[in-house]
């Protein structure tokens, strides 16, 4: 295995990443969140997480129609933060749709098997279940 490397920031905090598609990856980059090219690593789009620190994301991409077609937004990007704040993007244009705060820092976020609910594992012993 070969190592290359591309510093995108560093920062003396915790870092979260995940891909988006084949096409992209988010990082947290110092407060905020960005969406980098996955090929060349140059940045795509910021996202407005009103400079709180990223803690976890989940990407969940919409099944086609039935007749074969995309949905509108393609899916959705969550991004648990540890400020007790969940914010959900559109996976078309990476714009806000939403934001629900917590009783926690979001640690995990996972999607149950209804496809509707967010299960959100956070400090200090919390779990939510957010439904969209």
């Amino acid at each position: 295995m070969k190592k290359e490397s591309f510093p995108i920031c560093k920062q003396n905090k915790d870092s979260h990443c995940n891909t988006v598609g084949h096409e992209y990856v988010l990082a947290n980059t110092g407060r905020n969140a960005s969406i980098y090219e996955r090929n060349s690593g140059v940045l795509a789009h910021s996202l407005d997480i009103e400079s709180k620190e990223m803690s976890a994301s989940l990407v969940m991409k919409f099944k086609p129609g039935k007749n074969g077609e995309d949905h509108p937004d393609k899916g959705l990007l969550f991004i648990g933060t540890y400020v007790d704040t969940l914010y959900v993007f559109s996976l078309k244009d990476f714009k806000r749709i939403s934001m629900v705060r917590t009783h926690e820092s979001i640690l995990s976020i996972v999607l149950m098997k209804d496809g509707e609910t967010l299960c959100l594992g956070q400090a200090d012993g919390y779990v939510d279940f957010v439904k969209w």
